[in-house]
């Protein structure tokens, strides 16, 4: 196989997520197809800027494709995909691929989705990644370094679920945040910072300049 033709996952995987994200997204616009996949086979899937919903949504199917190594108690929460949205100036489309002020949350969902597979652990509402210790941005437009799995805000609470095939599969919102929100989240736990987050009024839809909401002492 060419290296640059798409593989693909499963479809019943594939339409599942398709489904849900038109009901209550948008119409899929295109489908950032993975050409290779050593262990699931993750696609993102990106609905266009609408009257309802005026940003990009990006949504992974793939996670899912296998359960989650989770702790006994945890076992109905074995079965993840992830959601971001971008502001409808964002340059998406493939050709501003090579620019990292672009591509970088496409990466970093591809990335997030094969994480627990490849390191044999779980993600779940409420978990944070830390990325580099020295604590180096994410793209050349951002200063944002890490990121924390909450409940998505722009859809309905009964859209964070949804069903296929044999299983129950959550929806986790993705949000970048900053080292100093990191470190707040770590000391006072997610539901702290959780709470700060609504009170700003930040939710999964990317702001790259927005300002810490941690208080500053």
């Amino acid at each position: 196989m060419p290296k640059d033709e798409p593989i693909h996952g499963d479809g019943w995987l594939i339409d599942a997520v398709s489904r849900h994200a038109k009901q209550y997204c948008g119409e899929i616009a295109f489908v950032i197809h993975e050409t290779a996949s050593s262990t699931v086979h993750v696609d993102v899937h990106v609905t266009s800027p609408s009257a309802n919903r005026p940003y990009y949504t990006l949504i992974t199917s793939g996670m899912a494709q296998s359960p989650m190594q989770v702790p006994p108690e945890y076992g109905s929460s074995r079965f993840a995909e992830l959601m971001m949205c971008l502001p409808a100036d964002w340059k998406i489309q493939e050709q501003y691929w090579t620019e990292d002020s672009s591509y970088w949350p496409i990466g970093l969902l591809r990335w997030l989705a094969r994480y627990p597979h490849e390191d044999s652990t779980w993600l779940w509402m409420g978990h944070s990644v830390r990325g580099k210790e020295d604590g180096a941005p994410y793209g050349s437009n951002t200063t944002m370094s890490d990121l924390v799995l909450l409940e998505p805000r722009t859809i309905p609470e009964q859209a964070c679920w949804f069903h296929a095939e044999d299983r129950d599969i959550a929806l986790l919102a993705v949000y970048p945040i900053l080292r100093q929100e990191l470190d707040f989240k770590m000391q006072r736990g997610s539901s702290a910072l959780e709470e700060l987050f609504l009170q700003a009024g930040v939710t999964e839809l990317l702001d790259t300049k927005r300002n810490s909401v941690v208080p500053v002492n």
